[in-house]
């Protein structure tokens, strides 16, 4: 989340928004990016403010009449696909009747284009009804649900949070190789805070041990290392409780679970008190 998006949704009366529409306020705030824009898919804000579909959508479009957001779509400059709404929060509208270069009298509904994205509308791409002429991006109103949008790529994914990656990751790796990893995953809707405390808890696991065996980065994310659980070590048990657990085990002539204990264990045992040689033998332990 950047600062910006966080000290104006800080700022933001409580009353504007419902508890749904605050979910998902949130969440646009939290993939808001000063450099890149905020365009998480649809499946991915379903996912995180557990609302349905229908109540997403009923969502963002109170929330764009209320004027906090505008939805936008963009076209891939390179496929002429369809890529994830754009969303533009209320911070960076301009006023009513500006455009974003300061232009009075422009059509309001219009935005630049983004990098990456053409705000032309492509003649293979779908219609939308109400289209802009070339100049801006297609604003989506309504959204007409179910929408199933296409998952973003690893643009979405900033240097800085490829950085915060690898400083956590306990090995070092390819950064490109690791941006472009992050971007599909984040892409397919997991939570990069999650891959993040993954990679914490992974580098904890593998403190003292030598870089060669621990995973490349890459390797790591491929096989969801976040969601591995770390294994739970056993507490030591004290000498006191092995003695007590094994003379308990000779006493109930459990001799299925002593014959891997050397000879000793037991002379150890007799010479405390703590069994006689008679009970030994009973459990068929050899001294």
């Amino acid at each position: 989340m950047s600062h910006a998006a966080t000290n104006w949704l800080s700022s933001l009366d409580p009353e504007l928004m419902t508890h749904g529409e605050f979910r998902a306020m949130f969440y646009l705030c939290d993939c808001h990016n000063p450099a890149m824009g905020c365009f998480p898919s649809q499946k991915y804000l379903q996912r995180r403010t557990g609302l349905s579909g229908s109540g997403l959508n009923k969502a963002l479009r109170s929330l764009e009449d209320k004027g906090l957001i505008a939805r936008a779509l963009a076209w891939s400059d390179r496929t002429g696909s369809r890529e994830c709404t754009r969303y533009t929060l209320g911070f960076e509208l301009p006023p009513e009747g500006v455009d974003q270069n300061g232009n009075e009298g422009a059509n309001p509904t219009a935005l630049s284009g983004v990098g990456g994205y053409s705000s032309e509308k492509r003649s293979n791409g779908p219609k939308v009804e109400g289209a802009t002429p070339p100049s801006g991006v297609v604003l989506a109103k309504p959204v007409n649900e179910p929408v199933n949008e296409p998952c973003g790529d690893a643009a979405t994914i900033s240097g800085d949070l490829v950085s915060r990656f690898l400083d956590a990751y306990p090995r070092a790796g390819s950064a490109a190789r690791v941006e472009e990893r992050l971007g599909a995953l984040v892409a397919s809707g997991v939570a990069f805070a999650d891959i993040l405390a993954g990679a914490v808890r992974y580098a904890a696991e593998q403190e003292g041990n030598a870089a060669r065996f621990i995973k490349l980065p890459c390797n790591w994310l491929d096989a969801k290392g976040w969601e591995v659980a770390a294994p739970v070590k056993r507490a030591r048990r004290s000498d006191d409780e092995v003695r007590a657990t094994l003379a308990a085990n000779v006493k109930e002539e459990r001799g299925y679970l002593l014959h891997s204990v050397p000879a000793w264990r037991f002379r150890d045992l007799i010479d405390r008190g703590m069994v006689t040689a008679e009970e030994c033998q009973r459990a068929g332990v050899r001294l």
